[in-house]
């Protein structure tokens, strides 16, 4: 059977369930039954509601990738806990590139004045006497 080039509502849910469930969309298009991926761009670009729907998937897969924080701290052991953990930061990296401002780092700049203190602002207004005599 070939690749479905042609738009389905069935084939569009079955793509979403996959993202959703932590599925990577270049291994989805990758599987046998599943558009290609520049079919699927395609059909992203062509289908708004579509890309609203890809979205909110991607959305539900952060919840999935939390979820899966938790399942692999679960399974930490003596003797598997350095791949546990090297699992658990790129996990939590990954989470914190596509939603940084919900599990990115959080950056504060905070600007004072000298010594701590508060910025002191001052304006200087110099005259100048200007020779009008031609």
């Amino acid at each position: 059977m070939g690749r479905p080039s042609t738009y389905s509502e069935a084939m569009a849910e079955a793509i979403c369930d996959e993202v959703a469930a932590g599925g990577l969309i270049t291994e989805i298009c990758d599987q046998a039954g599943y558009p290609d991926y520049k079919t699927f761009r395609k059909w992203r670009t062509e289908h708004a509601d579509f890309s609203k729907r890809i979205a909110r998937a991607k959305e539900d897969q952060m919840d999935y990738y939390c979820d899966k924080i938790v399942r692999l701290n679960a399974s930490m052991n003596a003797d598997n806990w350095q791949y546990v953990n090297a699992q658990i930061r790129n996990t939590q990296w990954l989470m914190g590139k596509l939603k940084a401002a919900q599990y990115g780092d959080k950056v504060q700049a905070e600007v004072t004045g000298a010594e701590g203190g508060p910025i002191q602002a001052a304006i200087t207004v110099q005259f100048v006497k200007t020779n009008t005599e031609g």
